[in-house]
């Protein structure tokens, strides 16, 4: 399944295959929130994305962000251990969501074997994002994704 079919699966209703949503957008402030190393933080960060997509009348992205967020969020958490900062905006046509934590490094998607209970967050992120990195910080590192509109 292509990137852009797995999207438009997630997405009730969609129809489209090829690159760009065309949603109306109305841009308006970048949303943002610092989160603690701890495990409700996944949470808030869903849930912080879910109103920025609402305030900009993107809800119909809702789940596929949230899956994005989850996961890039939850390996801040888990392996970099401190305190983050999620945000998201608007760049033309682009939406982007940046996760920077305070551990340096540059990690990779991992394979994990069918039996392994983790290790697929990268993966799943490399398959649904249009587009992701990762950008060092000042101090650590800023991982990112986008999606066309």
């Amino acid at each position: 399944m292509s990137r852009m079919s797995s999207i438009a699966a997630v997405l009730p209703g969609s129809t489209r295959a090829s690159a760009g949503y065309g949603y109306p957008v109305t841009i308006g402030s970048p949303h943002r929130m610092g989160f603690a190393p701890d495990p409700s933080a996944p949470g808030a960060a869903r849930r912080m994305s879910r109103r920025a997509l609402a305030d900009w009348q993107l809800d119909v992205l809702a789940p596929v962000v949230e899956l994005l967020v989850s996961e890039v969020v939850t390996n801040a958490v888990r392996h970099a251990g401190s305190a983050g900062e999620i945000e998201l905006r608007i760049d033309g046509e682009v939406l982007r969501v940046e996760v920077t934590d305070a551990m340096a490094g540059h990690p990779e998607p991992r394979h994990p074997s069918p039996e392994e209970p983790s290790g697929r967050g990268l993966a799943i992120v490399d398959n649904v994002a249009s587009r992701w990195g990762i950008d060092p910080a000042a101090e650590g590192k800023t991982v990112w994704f986008e999606l066309d509109l």
